[in-house]
């Protein structure tokens, strides 16, 4: 078994294998699905039964059977890794050697057929008769040889079918299924044997004998397939926060999936570039042609300098010396938070950096000694004082 993974172009595109089975000529393309949620990926087989004796299956590498192949194209794949069998039936006639004189007080040999099995699995053979046996399995059985006649085996018993040909006339054939044991052999010896007619009960008919006699073989190749998702959407984007209020912008760019793309903001809004927004967070949904999703969120920030009394708090929390900060809605500027004791004697100052979302978090101040403090946020355009306690 050989396998080859296809490496698949960007945005769909098709890539035919270079190699396909053996030297069968079998050629698969594939295309990628879009995304690991969606099974929209596909393989096609080009020479798909180019003859009624070959037959495809197709499983995944954790599927424990295969499935036979109804269609040429295999679609609703989803991304993973898959094996690609193609069954070859081969069917040939075997020339009958000269038939040793064996028989025992039942049963005589009638036929003797020799032909090598490499690389042949799945052996029946087919004879045909010079009559009609209605009783098959008492008037016959079978043995075969893998050591070119040293031991012998007993194999199945021989069955009838009946092949209708076009003009519906049936003809009577007979099968004789032989164990996996007889595949893939140098060398296959086969003894048919007829029962010795009665001469009071079997009056009137002729000992049996075979006319012609081929074999089926299947010879499989297998080839590994791998679906690749698509590289998956990659939203970027243009924002431009509030300079005087109500003029924010974003602006949409994505790349990879399959186009052309849908848009689904939470307001309802579906335009790929947004215009005039509020200070606020604005989340979008992007789907493409495949139903393909991918979220994005982004955050307009107020102007600079905007700020009220609500945007600073710090309280106490349960533990002592430890305060819940606050800081909402004063993005985009350094701010200086600075610890005093009465009297403006600064004891300690934390510089912010810049924000770009609302901060929450808690300030461990037990390192100062017992007692009342100011605490003090201020911007180049904003400034809020409030008292601390630590006892």
């Amino acid at each position: 078994m050989k396998s080859t993974v296809y490496i698949l172009p960007f945005l769909c595109s098709i890539l035919p294998a270079v190699s396909g089975f053996g030297q069968t000529g079998t050629l698969t393309r594939t295309f990628e699905a879009s995304c690991e949620s969606v099974c929209d990926g596909s393989a096609e087989i080009l020479n798909f039964r180019i003859s009624p004796d070959r037959s495809y299956y197709w499983r995944s590498v954790d599927a424990r059977g295969y499935g036979l192949i109804q269609d040429a194209t295999i679609t609703d794949l989803c991304p993973g890794n898959y094996m690609l069998k193609q069954v070859d039936i081969n069917y040939e006639e075997i020339e009958r050697s000269s038939t040793p004189s064996i028989s025992d007080d039942e049963f005589e040999l009638i036929g003797l057929l020799i032909f090598p099995s490499k690389l042949k699995r799945d052996l029946t053979i087919y004879l045909d008769l010079n009559r009609e046996a209605n009783y098959l399995n008492y008037q016959t059985r079978a043995e075969f040889s893998v050591d070119g006649g040293e031991t012998w085996r007993t194999s199945s018993q021989l069955n009838r079918k009946v092949v209708t040909d076009i003009r519906g006339i049936g003809t009577s054939r007979y099968l004789l299924n032989l164990p996996k044991i007889a595949s893939y052999q140098d060398e296959v010896q086969v003894r048919i044997y007829s029962r010795k007619l009665d001469s009071e009960r079997d009056t009137g008919k002729i000992q049996l004998s075979i006319t012609s006699s081929h074999l089926e073989s299947k010879v499989t190749h297998e080839e590994a397939v791998e679906i690749r998702a698509e590289e998956a959407m990659k939203i970027k984007s243009t924002v431009s926060n509030e300079m005087d209020g109500a003029d924010g912008y974003i602006s949409l760019d994505v790349q990879g999936g399959y186009p052309p793309y849908s848009f689904k903001w939470e307001d309802g809004n579906v335009d790929q570039t947004r215009r005039g927004l509020e200070a606020g967070t604005y989340v979008v949904e992007v789907i493409d042609k495949r139903m393909c999703q991918q979220e994005a969120k982004f955050t307009i920030l107020p102007p600079i300098g905007k700020g009220s009394p609500q945007n600073f708090n710090l309280n106490q929390t349960l533990e002592t010396g430890v305060f819940k900060l606050e800081i909402i809605g004063l993005y985009r500027q350094p701010m200086n938070l600075i610890i005093t004791r009465p009297g403006d004697l600064e004891v300690k100052r934390f510089r912010i950096n810049p924000l770009y979302d609302d901060l929450f978090m808690e300030l461990d101040l037990s390192f100062l000694p017992k007692g009342n403090y100011n605490a003090t946020l201020s911007t180049a355009e904003f400034s809020k004082k409030t008292n601390l306690l630590i006892d």
